[in-house]
């Protein structure tokens, strides 16, 4: 049942402040990309409950294998990508909008390798919502701006906002795109995250 959840900086701060006025220790958490952290969590059907120290001794786990364990069983639960991603209606993008757990595909580096190289551009990728990844190819600058229209609005509207921010697909890591003001033909890069176990 463990699981990798992706969630935002900010997101884990105000769990981890929960916590702390609960007694409960801070919750099991590694960088991933841009804002995104990878979270240890436990997830059943109707349930998730994130990972701290003591969860971990109860499983007789360090942290690393608890990650690796977590990383293999997220990639169990999760079909094919491309099997799930439907159009999204009016753009050149697709969505995935199953459950909570499709932001953690952005943890699955090497299985986007194949969409990436299907068609021309930058294979571009966001996380607006705990439920929600959009993706698809730009080859310009006004492609990267849409997507990033898209991604702030399904990310104002969410019950559970996770990023507004755009990631691209490298063989080797994901880049974070940063928006840069008063270009938009520019595909600026300011970070690039190597993906955990690929």
């Amino acid at each position: 049942m463990l699981r990798l959840v992706l969630r935002s900086a900010s997101w884990i701060e105000t769990l981890n402040a929960r916590n702390q006025s609960q007694g409960l220790p801070p919750v099991i958490a590694r960088r991933y990309v841009g804002e995104l952290w990878a979270i240890l969590a436990i997830s059943g059907q109707s349930f998730t409950r994130y990972v701290g120290e003591d969860t971990l001794r109860l499983l007789k786990l360090d942290e690393q294998a608890a990650y690796d364990r977590a990383l293999e069983n997220t990639k169990a639960a999760k079909a094919p990508i491309l099997e799930r991603a439907v159009p999204l209606r009016g753009t050149l993008f697709q969505v995935l909008s199953e459950d909570e757990l499709e932001p953690s595909r952005l943890l699955m580096h090497s299985e986007w390798g194949r969409i990436a190289r299907s068609r021309r551009g930058d294979l571009i990728v966001s996380v607006p919502a705990s439920n929600a990844l959009i993706f698809g190819h730009a080859q310009t600058g006004a492609d990267v701006q849409s997507l990033r229209e898209i991604t702030e609005n399904v990310s104002r509207s969410a019950i559970r906002s996770v990023s507004p921010q755009l990631f691209r697909w490298r063989e080797d890591r994901w880049e974070l795109l940063q928006e840069r003001v008063g270009s938009a033909s520019a595909f600026p890069t300011v970070q690039a995250a190597r993906p955990p176990g690929n």
